[in-house]
């Protein structure tokens, strides 16, 4: 289901696209933040699991905002592997950080306990759109451009 999109209209929706995953990335990091002061964290109840998930919403943040600025600037086929590589593996770390927010929930009724879900919510949905993106590269690449081989 090709959209056929030009070159600079593939660019634009990547970085709308990377955009926003880096702005629900940095939301999560700034809510697990906000759990450091908490009993749950500071008790070592749950501090192993909120470490892990607070690391693992941080990786992809920062290239997410270089790919966001570096999608218009590259117009080389070579920048379709890569980002269907990156976009898998930033997919699943994402994830990951949300596995390990849902599992670190005790239901002590800490109000901390909800910020937790909050940032594991948004980091599921981070990966979510990461690994869908996939599929919209492999769908609108140019003519001669392969994704994985």
């Amino acid at each position: 289901m090709a959209l056929e999109l030009t070159h600079v209209q593939r660019c634009i929706i990547s970085g709308v696209v990377y955009v926003v995953c880096f702005i629900l990335e940095i939301v999560s990091c700034l809510l697990l933040y906000k759990t450091f002061e908490s009993e749950c964290v500071g008790g070592a109840e749950i501090s192993t699991l909120i470490w892990w998930c607070f690391h693992l919403v941080f990786v992809p943040a920062i290239p997410d905002i270089m790919y966001a600025v570096m999608g218009v600037l590259i117009s080389d086929p070579f920048y379709a592997s890569m980002g269907g590589c990156y976009n898998i593996v930033m997919g699943v770390v994402c994830i990951s950080a949300a596995i390990c927010g849902f599992v670190s929930l005790t239901g002590c009724g800490n109000p901390a306990q909800s910020l937790v879900l909050i940032s594991a919510i948004l980091e599921l949905i981070a990966g979510i759109i990461h690994l869908v993106f996939i599929w919209f590269v492999k769908e609108n690449l140019d003519d001669g451009e392969s994704l994985f081989g």
